[in-house]
């Protein structure tokens, strides 16, 4: 087997690896999470806040992602949201994340939802 590898900052990291017939393997891949953000209450809501968490609980601030014109989220609409991550695949890490979603209707009350996400 064959490895690649890069001085990174003082380490050094696996960036690929060759099998016995010679394949390479790209240690790190690139995906999409898509997040679909429904309204199924009876009310229109604002959204206030979508943050993820990572496997290191790394929290990033995905508001921004929203599209202009999305919000607030009439009853019965969704709206998509989509954000690309380069995930390290050359070992058997499972990848967990958790989104937290927060909307505000009219009046004092909040409305909020957990999903978690899980992958090999």
């Amino acid at each position: 087997i064959d490895l690649v590898l890069t001085d990174k900052f003082g380490s050094i990291g696996l960036t690929s690896c060759t099998d016995d017939e010679g394949n390479t393997e790209d240690c790190y891949e690139d995906i999409t999470y898509t997040y679909v953000l429904e309204n199924v209450g009876e009310i229109y809501m604002d959204i206030t806040k979508v943050l993820r968490t990572d496997n290191e609980g790394n929290i990033d601030d995905l508001i921004s992602l929203v599209p202009p014109g999305s919000n607030p989220l009439e009853v019965g609409d969704n709206v998509t949201i989509e954000e690309s991550l380069s995930v390290y695949v050359c070992d058997d890490t499972c990848y967990e994340v958790s989104v937290f979603v927060e909307a505000d209707p009219p009046g004092d009350v909040f409305c909020n939802d957990t999903d978690d996400y899980k992958f090999y």
